[in-house]
């Protein structure tokens, strides 16, 4: 259906929901993410992909676009979705006004229905503040980084981003 209306839609349930385009701060963040991440996978079996790559829970009949997967094993495609991958290990979302209160509530109730899943992690557009979310021995633990010297370390993927590389050029100013 999204190839005959053009965009993109999130599917949950058998509702699909239009998602909007992105400000200047979120579209930078999501590109330096795209390449930091990518550079530091290089000599990993890990693959990273970008927010034009679906995710699909199945347990839930959802699928979703993240603003960046990482997949550290086989891909696996969704049976009901094409071209989708349902085990990501790592997923990033770029907070935006519109969407933060989902994404750290009801869209993070569904991640955590991936077996795969390992991290998640929410960025900031309007500060130098991600908050890390890591499966520690089956609990979700919180992990708050601030500040340029802070530093992104993803241990399902063996990588590690410094925050100042994230947030290379953003102006925080025109964000959302």
């Amino acid at each position: 259906m999204e190839q005959k209306l053009g965009g993109k839609y999130e599917y949950h349930g058998g509702q699909m929901f239009a998602m909007a385009g992105v400000s200047l701060p979120h579209g930078r963040i999501q590109v330096n993410l795209t390449r930091r991440v990518d550079e530091a996978l290089s000599d990993s079996p890990c693959n990273v992909y970008p927010a034009d790559v679906r995710v699909v829970i199945e347990a839930v009949d959802m699928a979703t676009y993240p603003d960046l997967s990482i997949v550290c094993s086989p891909e696996q495609q969704a049976k009901a979705f094409g071209h989708s991958i349902t085990n990501p290990t790592v997923l990033f979302e770029v907070l935006s006004p519109s969407t933060q209160a989902y994404d750290r509530g009801a869209k993070f109730d569904q991640y955590r229905n991936l077996a795969s899943l390992r991290e998640y992690v929410l960025v900031s557009q309007h500060a130098m503040a991600i908050d890390l979310y890591r499966l520690e021995n089956s609990q979700w633990v919180f992990h708050p980084l601030r500040g340029e010297d802070a530093v992104l370390s993803l241990n399902s993927a063996g990588i590690q981003i410094p925050m100042r590389e994230i947030y290379r050029g953003v102006r925080f100013e025109d964000a959302e």
